[in-house]
């Protein structure tokens, strides 16, 4: 056993001033190990390097390796080299230099379960510069390709009641003085199949009693901004378009056991414009009185107004009068009893700029109480039907005259009035 050991020594001493071969009677490099094709029991392949239970300090010279075999304060298990002053973990080959740290920290990020970052830009699927700090393309051009670009699911479970979940939350906190857009879609005119801008399908659960949207849109609730702000606002096509354009298409559909609104609107006007927005009409926001119908003036607003008799009879209406400061409308008639009480004299015509042509016959029926009869103002004036001098924005009907029945006829600025003296 001694000449034995004494033999391999002396090769060994040997060897190191050549090319060393283990396994091999031809090394080709400074050291080659070849794996042995016949292990007995509880042989392996491989080489052994060290293996310690602490970082050694000093560090060795350069180059050399170690492993070590239990966690040593913050230095995980595993592969070390020393670059000559300290030992590094191969999987962290130099500090501050990984693709992702963990959150919050200058630590490459190594396990699978950690909250990363990076403070560069990120590219996928494209080489260029991007203006984006995260920017992904898809430049498949088979049929075979991926065609998705990217692809979101919010796979959480929580049924609790407080767990809001969301497949994408953008916040645009930027203080830009341009546009600022919460998400900007575009889509391009190539490929002759149907183009959806924003496809949305909201499933309902059945069993929830839950007000639901399909789109919730809230714009300028806190501000007193004085600019023009559209809640939604659409253009569909040009002026060179042919086919069918809907600017918004609406269906609702339901059992009939409740309302089915297709559009519903609340504010203070309501407007219906034509195509290149130079004539239309606004409706009123009110509710009319019982048999009215919408008149317009000519000029794009609709009012409530009186329909125009169609025979020859007068329409009778009987009114009670209001107190100062509220006089009873004259909605509705064109042969008008007006019944003044004390306190309650004052009756008040429709704007003439409203109903040109519209005339009515009023009679006091009271043989006590004088009738007031106003006009809004501003809005007209009366004009005796014998005199060019305004008359004012009010005229009195005498309980026992020859005012006590006069008529009133609108002109479409002013109203012209007259007694009858029979």
């Amino acid at each position: 056993m001694k000449q034995l050991l004494l033999i391999f020594l002396i090769a060994i001493s040997y060897s190191v001033t050549g090319q060393v071969g283990i396994g091999t009677a031809t090394p080709v490099t400074d050291l080659q190990v070849e794996a042995s094709t016949s292990l007995g029991p509880g042989e392996f392949n491989g080489i052994m390097v060290p293996r310690v239970s602490n970082i050694p300090s000093p560090a060795a010279p350069a180059g050399t390796i170690i492993y070590l075999d239990t966690v040593d304060g913050s230095n995980p298990i595993g592969f070390y080299f020393s670059n000559g002053s300290a030992y590094q973990n191969v999987t962290d080959l130099s500090s501050g230099t990984a693709a992702f740290f963990d959150s919050g920290t200058t630590t490459n990020a190594t396990a699978t379960t950690s909250e990363i970052f990076r403070s560069g830009r990120t590219r996928f699927g494209n080489d260029g510069v991007p203006a984006s700090v995260v920017s992904i393309e898809n430049q498949g051009a088979l049929a075979s390709e991926d065609r998705t670009t990217l692809s979101i699911t919010n796979r959480h479970s929580s049924s609790a009641l407080s767990s809001n979940t969301f497949s994408i939350n953008v916040n645009n906190t930027s203080s830009a003085r341009g546009n600022k857009v919460g998400i900007n879609n575009e889509i391009s005119s190539s490929g002759d199949g149907t183009h959806i801008g924003l496809n949305n399908l909201t499933e309902i659960n059945s069993s929830s009693s839950a007000t639901s949207y399909g789109i919730n849109n809230n714009i300028d609730t806190g501000s007193t901004s004085a600019g023009t702000i559209y809640g939604i606002r659409t253009v569909s096509g040009n002026s060179t378009s042919t086919g069918v354009r809907y600017g918004i298409y609406s269906q609702a559909i339901n059992d009939g056991s409740n309302n089915a609104y297709s559009g519903y609107f609340s504010g203070d006007r309501f407007a219906i414009r034509n195509e290149a927005d130079t004539d239309g009409y606004e409706l009123p926001t009110v509710d009319g009185s019982a048999g009215q119908v919408l008149t317009t003036d000519g000029s794009g607003n609709a009012s409530w107004g009186n329909p125009i008799a169609t025979n020859t009879s007068l329409n009778l209406a009987s009114y009670s009068g209001g107190p100062s400061g509220s006089a009873t409308p004259i909605d509705n008639g064109s042969y008008l009893n007006l019944s003044p009480t004390a306190g309650n004299q004052e009756f008040l015509l429709p704007e003439p700029t409203t109903v040109p042509g519209r005339m009515y016959i009023l009679r006091n029926i009271s043989n006590s109480e004088n009738a007031v009869i106003y006009t809004p103002n501003p809005g007209g004036e009366f004009y005796a039907s014998n005199s060019s001098s305004s008359a004012g924005f009010n005229i009195t009907m005498d309980a026992n005259s020859n005012t006590k029945t006069i008529y009133v006829i609108s002109d479409g600025m002013n109203w012209t009035f007259g007694s009858y003296g029979f």
